[in-house]
């Protein structure tokens, strides 16, 4: 959800190709009645850059609401467009950019930075550098591991 997420915030910067994705997707998807008419309206406000706060005001919601409709349209449309938009191509792309697997606790500290993605929590950790508790939660900032 966080490609297809950042890809309609960024969508007049996109690639040619990822738009007319992002904007078939949308219209199967619209046309089939999966997506809901308040979905397809935070899509459309997302793409010309409204905030979440002025999107609510113009759909007569609050931001947090508006911030449900725009994850569970973004979710939808990369289930429709498959693995290159799903959220597991980010693990992918970590394990072939460090040229090994993920450890356990590696993967626990990515889905943490997906979920958690453009919030300003943890910004200062990375994948070298973060420490967890013994039950695995993210508490902080160690040396990094190289």
């Amino acid at each position: 959800m966080v490609i297809v997420k950042e890809t309609i915030r960024t969508y007049y910067n996109c690639d040619e190709n990822v738009k007319l994705d992002i904007d078939s997707a949308i219209e199967c998807l619209s046309k089939c009645g999966v997506l809901s008419d308040v979905e397809i309206i935070v899509l459309a406000v997302t793409k010309e850059q409204y905030s979440l706060l002025a999107a609510g005001e113009l759909v007569g919601v609050s931001k947090s609401t508006i911030s449900r409709h725009l994850d569970r349209a973004c979710k939808k449309i990369a289930n429709y467009l498959g693995s290159e938009y799903q959220d597991k191509k980010i693990l992918r792309l970590v394990e072939e950019k460090l040229c090994r697997k993920l450890t356990e606790e590696e993967r626990k500290f990515c889905w943490s930075k997906i979920r958690n993605f453009g919030r300003n929590k943890c910004t200062d950790l990375n994948i070298f550098n973060f420490k967890t508790s013994e039950n695995g939660k993210i508490v902080g900032l160690r040396e990094d591991k190289e």
